[in-house]
Order: structure tokens, then sequence, then C-alpha cells
């Protein structure tokens, strides 16, 4: 069953790679109550695996996918009631601290992005401000 997109409900997370954190979101019915989840700081299991809510999608940073990436940072889980089709990934290169989605329900798009910023250094703002530069006509 398709969610209605005349309203998102959206639940920002820091989970500070905790464990039981981490279970505690996963084993509730999410879906009953959030159509996006953006989680920072997932907690990464010894395989290197981010566990996900049942009915939810998950979208990685790009980077997660290259051999010896750097801790991912951010994820994002869309619930799957909202169709694939109406969705689609924002790539942010460079970068396991930034995730993002644009959803679309014909009528409107929405960007939404998921970003942790390490307050040690400045690499992942510089990577975000010019993804956005780059990217600003697509943008919604």
């Amino acid at each position: 069953m398709e969610a209605p997109l005349n309203r998102l409900r959206i639940l920002q997370i820091n989970l500070n790679k905790s464990n039981k954190g981490h279970l505690d979101l996963i084993n509730k019915p999410m879906d009953r109550d959030w159509d996006v989840i953006l989680v920072q700081e997932p907690h990464i299991t010894h395989t290197g695996l981010i566990r996900a809510p049942l009915n939810f999608s998950t979208i990685y940073p790009q980077d997660h996918y290259k051999p010896n990436h750097t801790t991912v940072r951010s994820v994002i889980f869309i619930n799957t009631n909202i169709l694939s089709s109406s969705w689609r990934e924002l790539v942010v290169p460079g970068t396991t601290d930034v995730t993002g989605v644009q959803l679309n329900n014909g009528g409107w798009l929405l960007s939404i992005f998921n970003v942790y910023f390490d307050c040690m250094n400045t690499a992942t703002m510089r990577k975000f401000r010019r993804h956005l530069a780059w990217e600003r006509p697509t943008l919604h």
C-alpha cells in the first residue's frame, strides 16, 4: 500500500553507535509512525552491516560500497509503503557522513539530507557545500 505523500513523518536520531539503542529502534513497529528515519552514528555489526527496521529500505552513502571506506555515520531508512518509484537516492561522493533522498509525488519534489558533522574537522562540510553548489538546479 502506498503511503500518501501529502505529509511526511520524519524521525532524526543519533544512536552514538549504541547496539542497544539501535536494537530498540529497529525492534519497534516503526513503519506505523515514520515514513523517513534519518540515523546518525548507527551501530555497525561485526560483519560490517547496519540493521534496518522491518518494512524499511536502507540508503547508504555511496562510498559505503567502496573498498576500505571510512566508518558510515549516516544512513536513511525509507518506509516501504512509499513506492520506490517516488523516491531516489541523492549521491554525495567522497564521504560516508552524508546520505540523501529526493521524494517526488508528481506535484512536488523534496530533497532531504542526513549529515553527520564531525566537530573535529570540516571535510564533510566542504564536500557537502560543494555538492549543494553543483546540484543546486536539481534540488528542491
